[in-house]
């Protein structure tokens, strides 16, 4: 099988882990007798731009395409000038029976286009998210993460922002962008608005928006279009995967055709294969000790493998590091391997790797893998990005170590937390720091971590399932059954035909020439010369060979002439109707736009005349304004002449401003000082009035509680005057009753004594006085028992007046004390010394407040005597 390999560059100019995967791939299916290709760019200073060179690379070859130009915007750099039609040329050169793709970087979509056409099953793998977007890795210019594939207006957003950093020289080759921290506040200002949207702020004209938003349309239009002619995706990873099937296979219509794809129906498949590495090559590398696992002796060497660039996340691992103590970093030892064209990335890891302590190795050819991976415990991955499948995982734990990794894309699937790995959460400095304390403080976490390691899958079982993927692509896409096209005795040239069509140029040239023996008695041929000397002499001038060829060539060349003679006059034809279609659609634009135009010089027409006078108009105007300014050159040139004297003046005058401005500043330093002592007295002073004011509000809710139990003493004070009230009312009534008794007595007795003075008149006797003593006791009793009665009432009536002088002077007192708080609330409202003062002595007089009698329990007594009546 002949297998073509597409990718962005190989080793050693390109390390990354899609070359390392793409050379691994080509030495084993070479080594399984398969004839591998690989296509690739190059930039080359004594070739041609966009010339092919082909070299052997061990047991597969390579053909280079030089792209000595850089492309100058986004839609040049996704459809290089060129690539398609080199590739096309590898193509037909090379005759393959599968392409497979590994990355497009720089060589843009062409070699798909290209493939389609050609017509052998197409298979991309995805590394990355290049067949969704160009902004591969989902990160911004400003190293923010999309959390979907951007749309064409947040490409476009992009572009516009990354003009902005190819403006700051210092940047240098800054890669997929750069954090906004590290710009300057108008760069990272306009980047921000850029990036979200603002016109306004990010300070382009609008039709610089515009046509950034139209190339990005016609972009993503034409990236559909390229990958709907891939076959099969391949994800290393479940994750991107889930991307891929979600793109092409769920919002893809199923069963159509693509005829610029060979009829091939839609949707692509998508297959999840994880990667395979060597791994014979790790067999010999030490094992981590694990004798003093948990100790507080351990040490944990960690290290970084990989390319120095921002989206690897090299400066968050700094970041976490430098929060380690002094002691943890003896226990963890930290080592970077890689480089990166970025040069100002990489002297800034470098600068803050000799500020930690930490050691940088730089680059290492892949030879030494073996070795960096025997200086390190545990490979630390601290990706900002959506990680696919990194190699370097791999390669570390078949060389039997562990790793820590961001919690963040397809490392999951990688990394197991708390199995053969730990997991921290993604941009997260602090987290990393905690997880890495965890290697050295946890007891037996890295010897369980060691047990738990996965088994690494080999490129061999990569291979197989490669191998029966082409297979199942390639059935179907065998050669006709009837290769003579229906003419039996065709078949066997068809065949033939079909057979040499499918061969590469250089091995259809070898077969011609290892068969010119064959025809040596037919041809007159010595039998001793050479088969290139056969070919020539064959074919040479005067030979019957040549001759038939001549004739049959004159024949298929008459022949040819007339086919094409009729397809000229067919497209003359077609071109005629479509001319007369297109002519007669003009007529018809043409009639509108001539009437358009009637209408519009009519209108124009007008306008300028109004204009004509409106500049006639401005002539007059202008003329005045002329004469005005001649009459106002002497003035100023008198201006002139006054200012030039007053120049001296000013000079003067500067100088002394100058003196001014010293003795100013001299002055604002002692006011500054004088500021802050004062600030520093004030706050002080607030201090103690916030103090002071906390003591008045424990001194209002006592005030509070004091008022509310004088008004309970209030309310209980005038239920008990209504109780007496009602006891005197009851006792005025005896009292009236019983005068009303006693008159009655008095007038019965009066009566008696009328009528026995008259009595004894009738018998001749004198009226007889009656004894002092009966009167009294007939009468005594009675006024006893009044005069009790009235001693009672009055007793009751003096009880009441007490009670209400007491609840009048109560009334005083709390009338009394409201003053005294309303005078408190002035002062404190203006914050006055004397407030203070005042104040302390009335929090004096506050404690000793005292009912007036309370002293002798007089008001209690009075209140709390009943009444016996």
């Amino acid at each position: 099988m002949r297998v073509c390999f597409v990718v962005h560059g190989l080793p050693p100019v390109e390390r990354g882990g899609v070359e390392q995967c793409t050379v691994a791939l080509a030495d084993e299916l070479a080594r399984r007798g398969h004839a591998v290709e690989v296509f690739a760019p190059t930039r080359r200073a004594d070739l041609p731009d966009r010339a092919l060179r082909r070299e052997r690379r061990g047991a597969w070859h390579v053909t280079w395409v030089n792209l000595e130009s850089s492309p100058g915007d986004p839609e040049t750099a996704l459809e290089p000038r060129g690539v398609a039609e080199a590739f096309a040329r590898f193509l037909d050169a090379e005759r393959p029976d599968v392409v497979h793709v590994q990355h497009l970087l720089r060589l843009g979509l062409g070699p798909l286009a290209a493939a389609a056409e050609f017509g052998a099953p197409l298979v991309y793998t995805a590394h990355d998210w290049f067949a969704l977007t160009d902004s591969f890795a989902l990160l911004r210019p400003d190293l923010t993460r999309f959390e979907a594939a951007p749309t064409p207006e947040e490409e476009a957003r992009c572009d516009l922002a990354r003009s902005i950093l190819n403006a700051v020289e210092s940047l240098g080759d800054y890669h997929l962008g750069v954090p906004a921290a590290w710009l300057d506040e108008p760069v990272r200002a306009r980047v921000a608005a850029t990036l979200a949207g603002d016109e306004e702020g990010a300070g382009f004209h609008e039709n610089e928006w515009t046509e950034a938003r139209a190339r990005r349309e016609r972009m993503a239009s034409r990236r559909r279009a390229a990958f709907g002619a891939v076959d099969a995706f391949v994800s290393p990873s479940a994750y991107l995967a889930g991307w891929l099937e979600e793109a092409f296979v769920t919002g893809a219509q199923s069963d159509t055709q693509d005829p610029s794809n060979g009829g091939r129906t839609r949707p692509p498949r998508v297959v999840h294969q994880p990667n395979g590495i060597d791994t014979r090559r790790l067999d010999d590398v030490p094992a981590v000790p694990v004798h003093s696992a948990g100790a507080a002796t351990e040490r944990v060497r960690l290290g970084f493998v990989g390319s120095l660039t921002k989206h690897k996340g090299v400066h968050l691992l700094l970041d976490a590091y430098a929060q380690l103590s002094d002691a943890t970093r003896e226990r963890l030892p930290l080592v970077i391997h890689g480089d990166s064209t970025d040069r100002a990335y990489v002297a800034r890891i470098a600068d803050r790797a000799r500020e930690l302590g930490v050691e940088y190795a730089g680059a290492f050819d892949g030879d030494r893998l073996p070795e960096v991976l025997a200086g390190i415990d545990c490979l630390v991955v601290p990706s900002i990005w959506y990680e696919n499948f990194p190699t370097v995982l791999r390669e570390a734990f078949a060389a039997g170590r562990i790793a820590v990794a961001s919690d963040l894309g397809a490392l999951p699937e990688s990394v197991r937390d708390g199995v053969d790995g730990l997991l921290y959460a993604p941009d997260d400095a602090d987290d990393l720091a905690r997880v890495l304390r965890r290697l050295v403080e946890e007891e037996g976490l890295l010897a369980r971590l060691l047990e738990g390691r996965p088994r690494v899958r080999t490129i061999e079982t990569q291979v197989d399932e490669l191998e029966a993927l082409y297979g199942e692509l390639l059935v179907g896409r065998e050669a006709p059954v009837d290769p003579g096209g229906g003419l039996a005795h065709l078949a066997e040239l068809g065949r033939r035909y079909r057979e040499l069509e499918a061969l590469p140029t250089r091995d259809l040239l070898a077969s011609c020439t290892s068969r010119i023996a064959d025809l040596a008695g037919v041809l007159g041929l010595d039998a001793a010369r050479s088969p290139i000397e056969r070919l020539a002499f064959g074919l040479g001038e005067s030979s019957r060979s040549l001759e038939e060829l001549r004739d049959r060539r004159d024949e298929s060349g008459y022949l040819g002439q007339l086919l094409d003679e009729r397809e000229r006059r067919a497209r003359w034809l077609d071109e005629r109707l479509s001319g007369i279609e297109r002519e007669r659609d003009w007529l018809r634009d043409d009639r509108e736009n001539l009437a358009q135009a009637v209408e519009f010089h009519e209108t124009s027409t007008q306008a300028l005349e109004k204009e004509r006078d409106w500049l006639r108009q401005m002539q007059s105007d202008f003329e005045r304004e002329r004469n005005w300014l001649l009459s106002k050159q002497s003035d100023f040139q008198r201006e002139r002449e006054y200012l030039l004297s007053k120049q001296s003046d000013f000079q003067t005058e500067r100088d002394w401003l100058k003196r001014k401005t010293a003795e100013l500043d001299e002055e604002r330093a002692r006011l500054d000082a004088t500021l802050h002592e004062t600030r520093t007295a004030a706050e002080q002073e607030r201090a103690w009035r916030d103090s002071m004011l906390s003591e008045i509000e424990r001194e209002r809710d006592w005030l509070r509680s004091e008022i509310r139990s004088r008004e309970e003493e209030r309310t209980w004070l005038a239920n008990l005057v209504s109780d007496k009230e009602e006891t005197l009312t009851y006792v005025w009534g005896l009292v009236e009753g019983k005068d009303s008794d006693l008159a009655r007595l008095r007038s019965e007795i009066e009566s008696c004594e009328r009528v026995a003075a008259e009595v004894l008149v009738a018998f001749g006797h004198a009226p007889v006085e009656l004894e002092p003593d009966v009167e009294v006791e007939g009468g005594g009793k009675l006024e006893r028992m009044l005069g009790g009665l009235f001693d009672h009432g009055h007793a009751l009536l003096a009880q009441l007046e007490a009670l209400r002088d007491s609840q009048a002077r109560a009334h005083a007192e709390l009338h009394w004390r409201r003053g005294e708080m309303d005078g408190a609330r002035l002062a404190l409202a203006r914050r006055t010394v004397s407030w203070l003062a005042y104040f302390a002595g009335f929090a004096k007089r506050v404690a000793a407040w005292e009912l007036p009698g309370s002293g002798d329990g007089a008001v209690e007594d009075s209140a709390n005597r009943e009444v016996n009546p």
